[in-house]
């Protein structure tokens, strides 16, 4: 009796066995035919987990591919980094503090035409200006909310997009302001769009 049991457990294991065979490739014959597979394959990487601390990075503010290859502005370490395309390091410059070339809260850079660099610190609320080599130049104050984006245009000038909270009359504004600043001088130049809407 246990032989019988036994023997009829094995068939039907060996039954279920053939059927999901004949199964898998009944669904890998219309997979084949009719289903597109992408395959995403990994293209490069700058920066590692541990180790050499220029390729170790606290958190990427702002990464801007250029002709040389490729910026990295790092927010908490304070430091603004060039690599070449294959991901070895060029040169850096800053770190934390609040003298000439240091950062407190590094956000946004941009690369003007003329090939200089225009970082806002928003922690510090200032402007740094850099040279195509990432030294320091100049920097100034510049009171501004937290910038969206910064491109650059025309002449040393930079044209900023910010998010705008205020309130005014007692009704709270929100909205966003476009305009240009010049990035030598400080000075604002044309306003594009003030856009504030009251909230609630």
């Amino acid at each position: 009796m246990t032989i019988c049991k036994n023997s009829g457990i094995f068939v039907a294991i060996s039954a279920m066995i053939a059927l999901m065979s004949c199964n898998y490739n009944q669904v890998d014959d219309v997979t084949d035919s009719a289903v597109t597979v992408d395959t995403l394959v990994f293209a490069d990487t700058v920066g590692i987990l541990m180790g050499d601390s220029n390729y170790v990075f606290g958190t990427l503010s702002t990464v801007r591919v250029i002709p040389e290859g490729i910026v990295a502005l790092d927010g908490i370490k304070c430091r603004v980094s060039l690599f070449d395309f294959s991901g070895e390091l060029i040169t850096s410059q800053g770190r934390p503090g609040e003298a000439p070339g240091e950062y407190s809260q590094p956000w946004a850079i941009c690369r003007l035409q003329g090939g200089e660099y225009f970082i806002f610190d928003h922690g510090a609320q200032k402007m740094t200006l850099l040279d195509s080599s990432l030294n320091y130049l100049s920097s100034f104050n510049a009171t501004m909310r937290v910038p969206l984006k910064l491109v650059a245009g025309a002449d040393s000038m930079v044209v900023i997009k910010e998010i705008v909270i205020r309130f005014d009359d007692e009704q709270l504004l929100a909205g966003y302001r476009i305009y240009s600043l010049n990035a030598f001088s400080g000075q604002e130049g044309y306003v594009y769009r003030d856009c504030q809407l009251p909230m609630g």
